[in-house]
This record gives C-alpha cells, structure tokens and sequence, in this order.
C-alpha cells in the first residue's frame, strides 16, 4: 500500500523543522514537527487501527488473561494496539524509517539503532476511570543526554488536544537521572510542572526515553490516535525479537528497516566464524534463513 521512497515524497518538513526538534529534545526532553503527514494518509491509518483493535478484542476472547488485561486497559483509558508493522507490512512497515524520524535518531543517538516496539494507540474517555501511570520508557534515566538510550516517535494521526487525551510531558525531567515510576519518593504523587503534547493532526512528535510522561485524560470523547515507534541503541534487548518476522515480511524490507528489526545485530552463532555482534548492512545475508543462521 505505502512504500518508504513514495510515503518519504508525501512528508511535509524542513531543515528548520528538524533543527527545532534537536533543540527541543536537548533543552526539554521533547520536540514537535507540525502537520508532516498529510490527512488523508492519516485518516486511512486511523481506519485500519480501528479495524485492528476490534480484531484484537475478538482474537483476546479464547485467552482469558490477555483478553481481561486488553478490556481493563481499556477500562482505564487506554486502548493499545502492538506490532501493527507486523499485522500490516504493507501498510505500516514504511513508517519505521521515514526521513524525518531517522534524521532525528541520527542527531540524538550517535549509534545503530533498533526497533523497540510499533503500537497504535487510542486516549479512550472512560468518564472517572481514567489512570495512567507517570513513567520513563527507557530502561535507565542517564542525566546526561548525550547519553539517551531511546527516543520515542509519536506519529499523531489524529489532533492532540487538552481534552482528547494529548500526552502531558514533564520538560527537562530528561536531565533528573530519576525513573519516576520506581522511585519510591514519587508514589501516588503528581509532580508539578507538565505540559500537554498539543499537537495538529499530521505532526510528528519526538520524546526522549527518559523524559518524564503520562497518558492524558481524554474528556472530551474524540479519538486520539497516535502510531508511537520506539527507537533504542542497538546493544539493548528488545521486548520483542523481530527478526523472527517471517520470510514474508524479510523480503518487502529495506536496508533500513533490516537494521532496525535487528538483522544485523544478531549475536554470533559460531564465534570462529564472527566474533562481533555488529555487522555491516551489506553484510546481511539476501535469504531469510541464512539472515538468520548468520
């Protein structure tokens, strides 16, 4: 449906834009380019994101845990959809490396980088239920941001609003060496000093991995999509293992997108053969099972 060259041709952004960006991300944690996809292209996300989270209620309902898990997320205010690039290729593959975000990753993480996770996501209005937790994605909170192990791309494909559910960010907590959800000193409390990720429809939004956020409270009943990519440095595990995509989807990726599912950091099999984790892309192997056996 979308391929990175064609979808990269339809994006609306500048030099300024990304400079902007940089800036933000380094002074505050988080950084905003306006209006870059373009609506139509959103709307049709949107349509199949719905289409995904019935699918994954229905899907839920033979497993007792996942499906009570799905509806009390729901419950709270949140609905989650994960791994779309793999129940969509087509659709949603070519989102992982689009221009702006990787010329982002390549001015705040001077490293490979790969995929963490790919997930649709939707404020729900749940009327006094909502509760979303204050949190770092990141699995350590360095001070320093030079030292930023992962950088969260929020593509907003709907408009991020006060009252819609707009993530709320707490600026420069990026610099506070605090995981704020597991330190006891900030236990049910609320720190003073967020702001709401407003955003038009179309933006692309960038936050640290360490930069203090929160889900917001959607009152006002309207959607609030967003699909979130989560960058990490290449020598951090992931949560999930996407080189077991399938010779399918190996065979419709890129370079690019090779390297962010981890095809060319897979530790060494043999180390008389290769002794390194990192390999160069054109190293990767053309075949999906040699990719792997490599």
């Amino acid at each position: 449906m979308y391929d990175t060259e064609s979808l990269n041709k339809s994006l609306s952004w500048n030099q300024d834009d990304l400079s902007r960006v940089i800036e933000g991300l380094n002074e505050d944690g988080f950084g905003v380019m306006q209006s870059v996809i373009p609506a139509q292209i959103c709307d049709s996300m949107i349509a199949e994101f719905e289409k995904m989270a019935e699918e994954q209620i229905s899907e839920n309902t033979a497993d007792p845990l996942k499906y009570s898990n799905n509806i009390n997320t729901i419950a709270m205010g949140q609905h989650m959809v994960r791994n779309v690039m793999l129940r969509n290729p087509e659709m949603f593959m070519p989102t992982i490396d689009i221009a702006p975000v990787m010329a982002v990753l390549d001015a705040i993480i001077d490293d490979t980088v790969i995929l963490e996770g790919s997930s649709a996501n939707n404020a729900v209005a749940v009327d006094g239920n909502y509760s979303r937790l204050i949190h770092i994605d990141s699995n350590l909170a360095p001070a320093d941001p030079t030292n930023t192990l992962d950088v969260v791309a929020f593509l907003c494909m709907s408009d991020f609003t006060a009252t819609n559910g707009a993530t709320r960010i707490w600026p420069k907590t990026h610099k506070s060496g605090i995981q704020i959800h597991r330190d006891p000193a900030y236990k049910d409390k609320v720190p003073p000093g967020h702001v709401e990720l407003i955003a038009p429809k179309g933006s692309i939004a960038f936050v640290l991995g360490h930069t203090w956020h929160q889900m917001g409270e959607n009152i006002d009943h309207t959607d609030r999509w967003v699909l979130l990519n989560h960058y990490k440095r290449w020598w951090i595990k992931p949560s999930t293992d996407y080189t077991k995509c399938g010779p399918q989807v190996f065979e419709q990726l890129t370079d690019a997108q090779k390297v962010l599912l981890g095809f060319n950091s897979i530790p060494p099999k043999d180390q008389v053969l290769r002794y390194k984790t990192l390999i160069k892309v054109d190293e990767i192997p053309g075949g999906y099972e040699e990719a792997l056996s490599n």
